[in-house]
């Protein structure tokens, strides 16, 4: 039962939004498609920067605002792929 539990809910469609466009975001895109999953949403401070990696990834949603991601309703997990002297300032904004 146990199991079962677990493998629904790793399998569950959530909607995965990616903050930052640089290498670790395409890497994080690309294993997300191997494994059968998609980006709901791309978040850049530079708009063509996002609009070409979703094109790329074929992700449907662009966020121009960080804090528009933050409390967007439909996105269930951010990956944070900045810098990482970046990491600590986003999550406090997203907390």
């Amino acid at each position: 039962h146990a199991l079962r539990l677990y493998k629904e809910h790793i399998m569950k469609n959530y909607n995965r939004a990616v903050l930052g466009t640089g290498i670790i975001a395409n890497e994080t895109a690309a294993a997300m498609q191997k494994n059968g999953r998609n980006l709901f949403a791309v978040g850049n401070r530079t708009h063509d920067k996002a609009v070409t990696f979703a094109e790329k990834y074929n992700i449907g949603k662009v966020y121009d605002s960080y804090d528009e991601m933050f409390t967007a309703s439909d996105v269930d997990i951010i990956c944070i792929t900045t810098p990482h002297n970046t990491h600590y300032d986003f999550i406090r904004s997203i907390l």
